[in-house]
């Protein structure tokens, strides 16, 4: 599988009527994991330590989305492929990325979903995978995070092997769950990027979301002019 999954995170939106075109960057110093993080994703109040980025480094970068559909104005973009791909204007001219990162809980993710969706398929690996993890520590009881997910996948290869999947782990004090952890939190992580009031949770993938299956949270950007991405 070649997936080309795009992972929009950020920590401030804005919702706003004109549509305009993203523009990506990850020249110096969005380059940096550390500044992503601190200076891009997080707000005040929240300070982060042990940032951590696997993948490529033309899968890592920042993104300014004002006036788009997008409903985020600027933040962290990871992506299966070249970022710049994202351009409009220059979809096609990225580079192949040079990873051949993968993830189990991404993958036990994939597979989780068939079932939920009464769908027979399978989802037999994972590839292209771009991380960041970071340590945090809120200064209050509340912190929340907004992303967007996208990906060239939508929509011929919806309830197939081809499932692209977005996963957004949490772990520490007082969380249990079934993923992997860092050694200080040995009780797991959960997964907290599913489908809004879906019970059981619903995981983000192309076929949880899309045109059929909860049609309020899907965009077909190739429909909107200019187009975002």
């Amino acid at each position: 599988m070649n997936a080309h999954v795009v992972f929009l995170i950020v920590s401030m939106w804005l919702l706003v009527n004109n549509h305009a075109q993203i523009t990506i960057s990850n020249a110096n110093p969005y380059n940096n994991s550390n500044h992503l993080i601190n200076n891009v994703l997080l707000g005040g109040g929240v300070s982060a330590n042990n940032v951590t980025y696997q993948g490529d480094p033309i899968q890592v970068g920042f993104f300014s989305a004002i006036n788009s559909n997008l409903g985020i104005d600027s933040g962290v973009v990871l992506s299966t492929g070249d970022i710049i791909d994202l351009d409009p204007n220059g979809f096609g001219s990225g580079n192949v990325p040079f990873s051949t990162n993968s993830d189990p809980d991404l993958l036990n993710i994939a597979n989780s979903v068939p079932p939920l969706i009464n769908q027979p398929f399978n989802v037999s690996g994972i590839f292209d995978v771009a991380t960041l993890e970071f340590d945090f520590i809120p200064n209050s009881d509340t912190l929340s995070f907004n992303y967007v997910f996208g990906s060239n996948e939508y929509l011929t290869w919806i309830n197939s092997e081809y499932n692209d999947v977005f996963g957004f782990f949490i772990s520490g004090p007082g969380i249990s769950g079934p993923y992997s952890s860092p050694s200080g939190f040995p009780n797991g992580s959960i997964n907290i990027a599913n489908v809004p009031n879906s019970i059981p949770p619903l995981p983000i993938t192309i076929s949880s979301v899309n045109n059929l299956l909860n049609s309020q949270y899907y965009i077909d950007n190739q429909s909107t002019f200019p187009q975002t991405i």
